[in-house]
């Protein structure tokens, strides 16, 4: 109700110069097409049009999510919006009452989407790595010179560590320094892992077999150190400590680093 008024002025006013016609024409003829591709199949007109793309477009059936294209939407929109407000602001009332007007607008934008405020309603906030993990990083760096991978255990995609206190993506292979492999598996539902990665099936491999494979002798992996951090179902684990080829060569209140012998 508060932007239609504002989207339509934007419409009216872009038709009506000359130096705007054409494109705000064409962004109507692609917002027409984007709200047919974003209804997907749940009408028979766009549901017709969905499968013939499906069918003779390359690679569109693989887009699983239709509704996407609102995005577009979304673009268009601000565009006959930014016409629209800036026509409105011309006006007198509107020039003799700018603060309240800039409120006014503010408040529209912001209603859309008000769980943006304040870290996505508490749940995006900033939160410090723990001590050892820096250190960890740093010793790790000092042995290495990172001429070798590190495999992150538990073997988790997604996963609660009590420092975050939320089920997070795996922020190892964005902290370390050297380069990580970690977890990608799902779990989601009946989907355990659906990554075409061969270093996943070597890793999955190797922990169901307890550790009876070639894994860290292998070159193309060139795996020098193992972390396991003391989160979710680590214990299930420590039966690296029997292995012969690790050495456990230090250990702090959330994470256990060894040091992979390949010889």
């Amino acid at each position: 109700f508060l932007l239609c008024p504002m989207i339509i002025v934007g419409l009216w006013i872009s038709f009506k110069n000359k130096q705007t016609r054409f494109l705000s024409g064409g962004f109507l003829i692609i917002f027409i097409v984007a709200f047919v591709l974003a209804i997907g199949i749940r009408l028979p007109v766009a549901r017709e049009f969905t499968q013939l793309l499906h069918s003779y477009l390359p690679y569109y059936a693989a887009f699983r999510e239709p509704q996407k294209w609102i995005a577009v939407l979304v673009i268009i929109y601000l565009f006959y919006i930014t016409i629209g407000a800036n026509h409105l602001m011309t006006k007198k009332i509107i020039k003799n009452n700018q603060l309240l007007s800039g409120a006014i607008l503010s408040s529209i934008i912001i209603l859309q989407a008000p769980l943006l405020l304040f870290g996505f309603n508490g749940q995006a906030i900033p939160t410090e790595y723990p001590k050892d993990w820096k250190e960890t990083n740093q010793l790790i760096i000092n042995i290495s010179q990172c001429r070798g991978n590190i495999l992150f255990l538990p073997w988790h995609l997604y996963m609660k560590f009590h420092w975050i206190g939320n089920v997070v993506a795996n922020p190892a292979p964005v902290f370390f320094t050297c380069p990580v492999i970690s977890g990608t598996n799902m779990e989601w539902g009946g989907i355990y892992d659906d990554s075409p990665d061969e270093k996943s099936r070597l890793v999955k491999d190797w922990i169901e077999a307890n550790g009876n494979t070639d894994l860290f002798s292998r070159q193309d992996l060139n795996i020098t150190h193992l972390i396991l951090a003391k989160e979710v179902d680590w214990q299930k684990y420590l039966w690296i400590d029997a292995l012969p080829s690790v050495t456990l060569i230090k250990e702090t209140s959330s994470l256990r680093l060894y040091q992979v012998n390949t010889r």
